[in-house]
């Protein structure tokens, strides 16, 4: 499931449990189901972050090798 597509099923189950109209099982199971979809976002932003970053030091190796071969 894609991050965003995971963010608003949490959003709306968080919607459902603060409105407080579900039953116990029903709040656990919608508990359970949260707990998961917030690991798998956190999982993700950090698999988004190293891309970033290595991405990053990507272009700053390659621009450094630029400037590198224009003062030869």
């Amino acid at each position: 499931m894609k991050f965003e597509k995971s963010l608003i099923k949490l959003e709306n189950i968080v919607q459902t449990l603060e409105k407080g109209d579900e039953e116990l099982e029903d709040v656990i199971k919608l508990f359970e189901e949260g707990s998961k979809l917030i690991q798998k976002c956190v999982s993700q932003i950090s698999d988004f972050e190293n891309k970033i970053e290595i991405l990053s030091e990507s272009m700053n190796n390659n621009l450094q090798s630029r400037s590198d071969n224009a003062e030869k």
